[in-house]
């Protein structure tokens, strides 16, 4: 009964919601699926593993901008398209066009027809996890989850806690196994090393940069940002809007407050003196590499926060807010290095950016043992690969 209703109504969401797929123009051994743009960056090194190794990769995304964000990635080197929002004729064109002997879903992205209408294909969740929130929501329809996830060859599970959800909700414990993070192996893509001078920044600037900042957040960092630019005069701001679509009220908000402001996609040559407003896509992971201090947004305000990996790689001091239950591990990870603090409002956010900007001995100390601690995470793509790679392998 429960699948006849999720069925109606994915029928009616096609209706109202088409989505353009590209459908593979060959076939391929795997089909990785993954939501947006996030998990895209995390499940980035697997895909170069399996492009560096000739393993043909056909790739869908459910987001406009994960679709971008894979095509900048990878370019020709992949076959990539949107997600048919879970319709079962697409899903069905897929398997007959690109006929894949292994499908890999990241994270949780449990579509009920992606999963049941692949019959014949070996499946693996990987970097596999239940956050605080949706757990209880699986749970609720377990008796349709449960099947679900009986299909899957194995679950590699994030963290023992996550394996301990997906076998509560009826996954088989001994297909069930803890791999660690792929989140952590994003560092090892590439970035473009970026000059302060080029960019118009001095070598005595200290640069404060505010990662992935949600709608809710904007005003209240802005504030701070004003707070600071009124006793500072060699601290330079750069914010990075999660979603680039929110510069129009960003620049709104600097201008009610007579800040000046510039935008990346302007390519203005020195942003000295101004706030940048980073409103690009894929540049962040290049500018923590010229930052001094990061905030990660997300975790001011109840949105679950965003990765704090990227900027602790960089060796960058890391400050957050109260609400990052969906980033818990690399946090708590920070935390009990040293390398991270979490601040409760706007006015500890004040203070905690003030004393890093007065103590460099602290932000050179705390920015050493973030990237020490992300290091130590690191392999869970090469070991997700190796065990995929030999089932590829077996089967042939």
């Amino acid at each position: 009964m429960i699948k006849r209703i999720y069925d109606l109504l994915i029928s009616v969401v096609n209706l109202f919601f088409r989505v353009k797929v590209e459908y593979p123009y060959h076939g391929t051994d795997i089909w990785i699926h993954a939501s947006s743009v996030g998990e895209i960056n995390a499940i980035s090194y697997l895909v170069n593993l399996f492009i560096e190794h000739k393993i043909p990769v056909f790739i869908t995304t459910f987001t406009l901008s994960g679709l971008q964000r894979a095509k900048t990635l990878w370019g020709n080197n992949a076959q990539v398209s949107r997600f048919p929002m879970d319709k079962k004729s697409a899903i069905r064109e897929f398997v007959k066009i690109a006929r894949p002997s292994i499908l890999i879903i990241a994270e949780t992205e449990l579509w009920p027809n992606l999963i049941l209408e692949t019959q014949g294909v070996t499946k693996y969740l990987v970097n596999a996890r239940l956050s605080d929130r949706s757990f209880p929501r699986y749970m609720k329809l377990k008796r349709l989850f449960s099947r679900i996830i009986r299909e899957f060859e194995l679950i590699l599970a994030q963290t023992e806690v996550d394996r301990e959800r997906f076998i509560s909700l009826g996954a088989d414990p001994e297909r069930v196994k803890v791999f660690g993070s792929l989140k952590y192996d994003v560092v090892k893509r590439p970035y473009s090393i970026l000059n302060r001078k080029t960019l118009g920044y001095s070598e005595s600037d200290i640069i404060m940069i505010f990662g992935s900042v949600r709608a809710h957040e904007e005003s209240r960092i802005i504030d701070v940002i004003k707070r600071l630019r009124d006793e500072y005069e060699n601290v330079q701001f750069i914010l990075a809007p999660r979603h680039p679509v929110r510069r129009l009220k960003i620049v709104e908000l600097l201008k009610q407050r007579n800040i000046p402001f510039v935008l990346r996609s302007s390519k203005k040559g020195s942003y000295r003196n101004s706030v940048l407003i980073l409103d690009t896509l894929g540049e962040l992971y290049d500018f923590y590499h010229i930052s001094d201090i990061a905030f990660v947004g997300g975790t001011l305000a109840p949105y679950g926060g965003h990765s704090v990996i990227e900027p602790a790689y960089a060796g960058v001091p890391i400050i957050v807010g109260p609400h990052y239950e969906n980033t818990r591990e690399p946090v708590e990870l920070l935390r009990k290095t040293g390398s991270a603090v979490v601040v409760n409002n706007d006015d500890e956010l004040f203070e905690w950016i003030k004393r890093l900007i007065d103590d460099r001995d602290l932000r050179a100390e705390m920015g050493k043992k973030a990237r020490k601690a992300i290091e130590s995470k690191t392999g869970a793509s090469e070991k997700t690969f190796k065990l995929i790679k030999a089932k590829l392998e077996s089967g042939k």
